[in-house]
């Protein structure tokens, strides 16, 4: 007797499996693992998505495409402005919060930046920095879609992204480099003024030293914010001796402008030289590790006195004095003593 049809394909699946070889078209086997991924409907892997977590390093991490289309990014945001292609230029993963999160896009044609965040809610780029487009703020753990275009339809532009937990990184060419050799001397023990050993929740906060800042040594080339002039050895060595959430290096009491250039464990720098206000580098993650700290003359041949501050808290929630200038609104934690946390 004949073996309906249903039997026989049956069979063959069976065979199939047993050989490691299934058969395809088998309506009880369906489609292939590999095959499936394809299928209309479902969501393909996202190779270009970036895991990221509060502390990251290298700070700030960078990217180069292009961009451009003819979707309007106004059909995505409401208030979005430029035009886009069909997916994001990158997509970064946020492992944990973020308080301060800055994406910022630098081009030589006008360029176009939205976010759209794990919550569905989108920022469009509309604040500048140096030049180029920003969004900035606290950002909650999920998927952050970048997308960056151009402000004509149909228009392709060139960028380069850069994403940083840092208030004090800002636009450059090329981005901040670890490997100019300007004559700064990295291997020293001590800095020329007093240094400092901190762990979390020193007091009194904030600790106040003093120096004075002189200096030839041109520091332009070290990033976007740097600018002034500082002897070779560092002014202060700053060791922190476990991880921070918030840190701030602030300069107050300055006779005249005055710079200051920080070099992180990882051998960045960040710089800070305002031309109305008193320099300070903060961030929301410091590792823990060595900090070389410079202070200069904005002119060449200049000297001023000046106070140096290190504090963790966040000018939102508190009051610090940095000699008899405020660094923020609000009550200041109470002092206690005057050593290093050893």
């Amino acid at each position: 007797m004949p073996r309906p049809p249903a039997t026989l394909s049956l069979l063959g699946a069976l065979l199939g499996i047993l050989l490691g070889a299934p058969l395809r078209g088998s309506p009880f086997l369906g489609t292939s693992r590999a095959a499936a991924q394809d299928l209309p409907g479902r969501p393909r892997p996202r190779t270009d998505s970036v895991p990221l977590e509060s502390g990251f390093t290298p700070d700030p991490i960078r990217f180069s495409g292009q961009g451009g289309g003819e979707r309007g990014l106004r059909s995505l945001g409401a208030e979005c402005e430029g035009f886009v292609g069909d997916r994001p230029a990158r997509v970064l993963e946020l492992t944990t919060d973020f308080a301060f999160l800055r994406v910022f896009a630098v081009s030589a044609a006008p360029v176009a930046l939205a976010l759209r965040d794990a919550s569905g809610q989108w920022r469009c780029g509309a604040q500048r920095l140096g030049g180029a487009v920003m969004e900035e703020g606290a950002f909650a753990p999920g998927r952050l879609e970048v997308w960056v275009g151009g402000v004509e339809q149909g228009a392709t532009v060139g960028f380069d992204l850069a994403v940083t937990e840092f208030r004090s990184v800002g636009p450059s060419v090329g981005g901040v480099t670890t490997d100019l050799n300007i004559g700064l001397e990295l291997e020293v023990e001590a800095g020329r003024f007093r240094d400092r050993r901190l762990r979390r929740g020193f007091l009194p906060d904030p600790r106040e030293d003093g120096g004075t800042a002189t200096g030839s040594i041109d520091v332009r080339s070290l990033g976007p914010e740097c600018r002034g002039f500082v002897e070779s050895a560092p002014s202060h060595r700053l060791t922190l001796r476990n991880d921070f959430d918030y840190f701030r290096v602030q300069l107050g009491d300055a006779a005249g402008r005055v710079s200051v250039v920080l070099r992180t464990p990882g051998g960045r720098y960040l710089c800070s030289a305002p031309d109305g206000s008193n320099p300070f580098v903060d961030q929301d993650a410091w590792p823990e590790g060595d900090y070389l700290i410079w202070v200069g003359p904005r002119q060449r041949g200049e000297e001023s006195e000046y106070r140096i501050c290190y504090t963790e808290i966040r000018p939102a929630e508190g009051s610090v004095h940095c000699g008899s200038d405020r660094m923020g609104e609000g009550v200041s934690r109470v002092a206690i003593d005057d050593e290093d946390d050893d």
